[in-house]
């Protein structure tokens, strides 16, 4: 999608979630910030494994998928459905 990348990462369970985001975000942040006018990361979510190929779907299908819906329902949906506390000013500004 022109608007946001979805990543899917699956790791054996030994390394806490905290620690991926962390060399992830950390790795790739400098040099999207300069490719990328107004980048920012947002929030992440762990999925467990059972629900892997659902994940994989839903991803594969964003063109379509936003067709329905824009990134910016459908992630304001996903924070409440989870139960995220966020200040709307803040949000996808």
């Amino acid at each position: 999608m022109l608007d946001h990348v979805h990543m899917l990462i699956a790791e054996s369970g030994t390394i806490p979630l905290s620690t991926v985001l962390q060399k992830v975000k950390g790795g790739s942040s400098k040099w999207l910030k300069l490719q990328v006018r107004g980048f920012a990361w947002q929030e992440a979510f762990g999925v467990s494994a059972s629900h892997r190929e659902k994940v994989i779907a839903y991803i594969r299908n964003q063109p379509e998928h936003h067709k329905k819906r824009t990134f910016a329902e459908e992630f304001l949906v996903l924070l409440k459905a989870v139960g995220v506390d966020y200040d709307p000013r803040y949000v996808l500004g």
